[in-house]
């Protein structure tokens, strides 16, 4: 699944501290077949305040997912509490071969929308509720899901505070939440610091500028012909040229006809297989970074890398994108659920579930004396959970 990416602004040293991210947001891949559709909203989809006694009878909240669920222990802790609501899964990929086919997850999707469209019989809906995340995308900007930042407002410890504030406002659409992630990851172009220097985030002039003082013969991500130069260095951030709010495509400015002109240097593969030369050192790669062992060169050989983005006109050439993991509120269910469906939803941003279920320790086997090792499924967007006691400040073996 492709999910779309927001633009990061002045990544930083992401191995240090935290990020500061901004940006806007890109386009789905797939705009059929809710281009022209209007969601009616219910009369009483306005904000619940999260203060509001439980119900007195037991309520059951609808979760629409595509296939199985992966979060099966955290449904059996919230339908174990005493607090008037009970998770149903409703999951729209069957098949009798086991492993749902594309054109299974397809038809799986036109009934999700179908529902969430038509009636009311669907709650609480998250990246996993659909195959083609293009739909969700959609479903956000047709007015299928409430706006999360009245129940944050009544909630003491998820909110805009305790939270990534950066990163929800990458997700806003319109100053409006109607997504809650959990936590993400960045793509970037990287390259060894003692190839590029340390200075990041580099306009395309920059980029082009150390290119020319490179020490020596470099590849860029192993490519050496115009065509694959192209998808390593622009190909990824044809973002940056697409106004997709307005549908309109930027390709004659300045930066992008440089950019054109740099990989136009190289030789082409006239339409053949591309040629890659991994004997040669790269001068710069994309890399999607999602873990602070992957920065910290865990995998990577103890490498010190600089995060130099995509070359833009301002710097500002590294992509968020959220790992499938966020958490929205249809706007067609009662106040009652909607309230009810927060505090499920919410469950995934608090710092328990993060440091438990982001966060992640892991028994390394092969050595007795070194019981485990702690890894990340990607940044957490609780502050707590993304600023300390996890381990992946200690990243070494401990008995």
């Amino acid at each position: 699944m492709n999910d779309p990416a927001k633009r990061v602004m002045g990544l930083g040293l992401i191995i240090a501290s935290a990020m500061l991210l901004q940006g806007c947001e890109s386009a789905p891949q797939r705009i059929d077949p809710l281009e022209t559709a209007e969601i009616a909203q219910s009369d009483t989809a306005a904000s619940v305040a999260a203060t509001e006694p439980k119900p007195s009878e037991t309520i059951t909240l609808t979760l629409a997912l595509t296939g199985q669920t992966k979060m099966q222990d955290v449904i059996d802790a919230f339908n174990a509490a005493d607090n008037g609501y009970q998770i149903e899964v409703r999951s729209y990929a069957k098949s009798s071969e086991g492993v749902p086919t594309e054109e299974e997850y397809h038809y799986a999707d036109l009934a999700f929308l179908q529902d969430i469209m038509t009636t009311d019989e669907v709650d609480i809906v998250c990246s996993a509720s659909v195959f083609d995340a293009a739909y969700y995308e959609i479903l956000q900007k047709k007015g299928a899901f409430v706006d999360l930042y009245p129940f944050m407002e009544q909630d003491a410890e998820v909110n805009r505070s305790t939270l990534n504030d950066h990163i929800l406002q990458l997700n806003e659409t319109d100053g409006k939440l109607y997504r809650l992630p959990t936590f993400y990851g960045v793509e970037t172009l990287i390259g060894e610091a003692k190839y590029v220097g340390s200075k990041e985030n580099w306009t395309v002039d920059e980029f082009i500028s150390q290119w020319k003082k490179r020490p020596g013969e470099f590849t860029i991500g192993g490519a050496t012909q115009s065509e694959d130069i192209y998808y390593n260095v622009l190909r990824g951030n044809l973002n940056s040229f697409i106004d997709y709010e307005n549908a309109q495509v930027h390709f004659d400015v300045p930066e992008f006809r440089r950019i054109l002109e740099f990989c136009n240097q190289f030789d082409s593969n006239h339409g053949n297989k591309g040629v890659y030369d991994y004997d040669l050192p790269s001068f710069v790669s994309q890399a999607r970074i999602d873990t602070f062992m992957y920065m910290t060169g865990v995998y990577s050989g103890d490498i010190d890398y600089t995060l130099v983005g995509y070359p833009s006109d301002n710097g500002e050439g590294a992509f968020f994108y959220d790992r499938d993991n966020s958490w929205s509120i249809s706007a067609k269910s009662s106040p009652e659920k909607q309230r009810g469906a927060w505090e499920f939803i919410r469950t995934f941003a608090t710092y328990e579930y993060q440091k438990s279920h982001v966060i992640e320790f892991v028994e390394f086997k092969s050595d007795p004396s070194k019981s485990f090792y702690t890894s990340e499924r990607g940044f957490c967007v609780n502050n707590r959970a993304f600023d300390g006691d996890h381990g992946w400040k200690i990243l070494s073996w401990y008995d």
